[in-house]
């Protein structure tokens, strides 16, 4: 996944997805994220990434929690949420807010 290293230099606004499949939680994240994509297009580029499967990336970028979102930007990890399912809402103001 040499991929998400270059991926995540970009200077778009990159929010990754380190989620667990088959879980609830994945799936009401997946609805979310759907809306996020919608709503700002070419803004943002979300990418998911199976903590389980690639267990050494979410070893890497210190995931600790199957239900993570983080936003990057040219490397740097801009935002971080882990745990409890984000609202829509809340997910968009932390995006706004780093736009």
């Amino acid at each position: 996944m040499d991929y998400l290293c270059e991926t995540l230099a970009h200077d778009k606004l990159i929010l990754v997805n380190f989620f667990k499949e088959g879980s609830k939680e994945s799936k009401k994240v997946d609805k979310i994220l759907n809306a996020i994509r919608k709503e700002l297009e070419f803004k943002i580029m979300i990418i998911k990434v199976d903590a389980i499967s690639h267990k050494f990336l979410a070893d890497k970028y210190k995931v600790q929690h199957t239900s993570t979102l983080a936003l990057y930007r040219y490397s740097k990890q801009l935002w971080k949420h882990s745990g409890a399912l984000i609202k829509k809402d809340k997910l968009l103001s932390a995006i706004n807010s780093i736009l």
